[in-house]
């Protein structure tokens, strides 16, 4: 962070940097016999050189993003308790950090991610955007030489052991194991990312992290949440914390916004424990990777706080160094657009400038290399979907209505909607509408397609429009659980997947429900069907997979940061 004041003047006090040694020792000999006032000159002079390289870094790796201010009072909590180990990080934090108006947190938001990292986007691809495809490739041609020497240079015990919580379907411990068996496989060379704690508070949730984290040859202690780990009187210690903040209080859909700090709401209760499990452990992980939606990146005015200041503002407080990106699966070769939140927080044994210098150069080179890692040649969605079984059964046969609705009662709105956008679009009759959409209104008539009929008509125009402004696109998707208004048929990305959403898929002609086939939602999360075979997940219900991976890490990005962190900050310890 920099020490510049409100006038943009640097500071050349620091409380931090220690006096100069007395006596006979080492600095003293070196120094001679300098004058006292030269001494001090050259210990200022030192001093302001490093801020003064703080402060460039920031403006490089800042460039095209709006700061932020955040007052230093804005968040004084009270939720976890007070190590004298915390007391230490705090005190010398505050002393490091003095400043007139407060602390710069400087962040990124997803246009300016994309304007950050364009220029060094590839223009290539995996075969597949599978995760065993893209690790491959992100080794074979994104990797220097120079750091692919590190990774060979590595000592064959390497181990790093991972604790992931809030878990879902142990996302961050499937990755570690492709990022391990791949390394072996391309240098001969075991790096071993083991994880040994798992917390998960939903029981089938945990059952799947069972399965994945056996399947992966792991022995963790599986917990149902993190505060009961943070309870124990010796908690089970770990390097690498993947975490996610659950969303429910934090996403724009939410409909009982609450603080990230509100115990009383999941968002608020997943992160306070947390918190209270790093306070506790010890020694701290040395580094924690963080995941959760886009909203936490918002000055949300129902709560009247940004999440990413109020969690930075924390894991400072216990003696970490962070930032923030937003990063979409589809700069990371997934046709499917899905935009979170990342954060990424190395720890700082002190607040000297020289090691606080040290781990912003760590996390910029960190960011430098997800930034390396984008591309902008995702796989085609068609590609995709075929791959993953979609077209493999036709639809169940839908099953007619004992009785039908009285008319009485049917809301005459999304009648009204349809209306008005036949009558803009130029639809009025059928006969306007194209052979697909026809296609379509004939199968929901027949039972083939089992669509109520607002998602008919909807299917129908919604299919026509699309056809009408690309002429020749074979494939699209439409949320057709949405009102027409907001309906729209994608024909490159998928939408973002949401576990209770009704998608249409239509497919060189053919109209089809996924209500097979959970490669799917698998598939979009960049987990193929031979990572899902590995995890011992090929037999779950599609309304688990849907549900699971609508709420879980993109496995293509979360295994980019991953394998920045181990050879950004791991492989050069």
């Amino acid at each position: 962070m920099s020490d510049s004041d409100s006038n943009g003047t640097t500071s050349t006090e620091n409380p931090c940097v220690p006096a100069r040694p007395k006596g006979r020792g080492k600095g003293r000999r070196q120094t001679g016999h300098m004058p006292k006032s030269s001494a001090k000159a050259k210990a200022a002079k030192s001093s302001k050189s490093l801020k003064a390289q703080m402060s460039q870094m920031k403006k490089q790796s800042c460039q095209s993003l709006k700061p932020s201010f955040v007052p230093e009072d804005q968040c004084d909590s009270t939720e976890t308790s007070e190590s004298e180990e915390s007391k230490r990080i705090q005190m010398a934090e505050k002393a490091w950090n003095t400043k007139k108006s407060g602390n710069k947190i400087m962040e990124r938001s997803d246009d300016d991610i994309q304007n950050l990292t364009f220029d060094c986007i590839n223009q290539g691809r995996p075969k597949t955007s599978s995760l065993g495809d893209v690790v491959s490739w992100l080794l074979e041609n994104v990797v220097t030489q120079d750091e692919m020497q590190r990774v060979t240079d590595a000592s064959e015990g390497f181990t790093c052991k991972i604790g992931e919580f809030c878990a879902g379907m142990a996302t961050g411990s499937f990755c570690s194991k492709i990022i391990s068996d791949v390394i072996f496989q391309m240098c001969g060379n075991r790096i071993s990312l083991d994880t040994v704690l798992v917390s998960e508070m939903v029981k089938w949730k945990m059952d799947v992290c069972k399965t994945v984290c056996h399947a992966c040859g792991d022995t963790p202690k599986f917990v149902c949440r993190t505060g009961d780990e943070a309870k124990e009187a010796i908690p089970v210690t770990c390097q690498w914390v993947v975490a996610a903040i659950e969303c429910d209080d934090i996403s724009s859909c939410s409909t009982t916004p609450k603080s990230v700090l509100d115990e009383s709401g999941k968002s608020g209760r997943s992160f306070i424990e947390l918190l209270q499990y790093i306070e506790k452990v010890s020694p701290r992980p040395k580094v924690i990777m963080l995941e959760c939606v886009s909203g936490l990146m918002k000055n949300r005015q129902s709560v009247g706080e940004k999440g990413t200041q109020v969690v930075t503002e924390k894991l400072e407080m216990l003696g970490y160094v962070g930032s923030w990106r937003t990063l979409n699966s589809l700069h990371f070769f997934v046709p499917h657009s899905r935009t979170r939140a990342y954060g990424c927080f190395l720890y700082v044994s002190s607040f000297d400038d020289a090691l606080k210098l040290q781990s912003m150069t760590m996390l910029e080179a960190i960011w430098k290399f997800v930034g390396r890692c984008q591309s902008n040649s995702p796989e085609s969605l068609e590609t995709l979907l075929l791959r993953s079984g979609l077209m493999d059964s036709s639809n169940v046969e839908a099953k007619k209505r004992k009785t039908l609705p009285n008319p009485s009662t049917v809301d005459s709105k999304w009648k009204k909607e349809h209306a008005d956008f036949r009558e803009k679009h130029h639809l009025q009759s059928d006969d306007n509408l194209s052979d697909v959409a026809k296609q379509i209104l004939l199968d929901v008539g027949s039972f083939v397609l089992p669509l109520t009929p607002r998602e008919a008509e909807l299917s129908a125009l919604g299919v026509t429009k699309t056809l009408l402004e690309n002429p020749g696109c074979r494939v699209m998707v439409g949320d057709i659980g949405n009102s027409i208004r907001f309906c729209k048929f994608r024909h490159q990305v998928h939408p973002c997947l949401l576990p209770s959403e009704k998608y249409l898929y239509v497919l060189n002609g053919k109209a089809v429900l996924n209500n097979h086939s959970s490669l799917v939602p698998f598939a979009l999360q960049s987990f193929g069907k031979n990572e899902v075979l590995k995890m011992g997940l090929e037999d779950l219900p599609l309304k688990q997979a849907r549900d699971l991976c609508g709420n879980s890490f993109t496995g293509s990005v979360a295994a980019s940061l991953m394998l920045a962190i181990l050879i950004e900050y791991f492989l050069k310890q």
